[in-house]
């Protein structure tokens, strides 16, 4: 079944007669019809376009070249200095030093809590309850040797 392009207009004849003198009917030509399609079509492309506009990517900004003084090894040599001064390891050997100072210092309280009676065989350092109980109890019965409950405290936990 083929179907026709060509416009087709139906007239009926109205059920109770003409109202008034009858208007004149405009002429559509074709030329009209097409151009008035074309500017529709025009603008819904227009439209389409503008919806899915993409900006242009903006040019690459430009880098400036690193600017080094020239005694940039020294300062890069004060900053390591003061950061493993803080207690911060910046390479192996800095580490092993600082690693073999906090063992010494660690054992060092080890050695005062011990001989303080506050950490003895029965003692478990792994339960805070347990350390909390051994350190009211040495400060109830006065044998932390003139320590305060902040140092006794830090000898108990090993704080740094």
């Amino acid at each position: 079944m083929a179907y026709s392009t060509e416009r087709r207009i139906t007239e009926h004849e109205p059920v109770f007669g003409p109202l008034g003198p009858p208007l004149a009917e405009p002429r559509v030509e074709q030329e009209v019809v097409e151009a008035a399609s074309s500017e529709a079509s025009a603008r819904e492309m227009a439209l389409m376009r503008n919806l899915n506009y993409v900006p242009p990517k903006p040019p690459a900004p430009l880098l400036r070249q690193p600017r080094l003084h020239d005694d940039h090894a020294q300062h890069v040599a004060d900053l390591k200095q003061k950061i493993y001064e803080r207690g911060i390891s910046v390479d192996r050997d800095k580490l092993l030093s600082l690693g073999r100072a906090r063992f010494a210092r660690l054992l060092n309280l080890d050695r005062v809590a011990r001989s303080e009676r506050i950490i003895g065989t029965t003692c478990d350092l792994s339960s805070f309850p347990e350390r909390l109980f051994r350190l009211r109890t040495s400060r109830r019965a006065g044998t932390l040797g003139g320590q305060t409950a902040v140092n006794a405290r830090a000898v108990v936990r090993f704080k740094r």
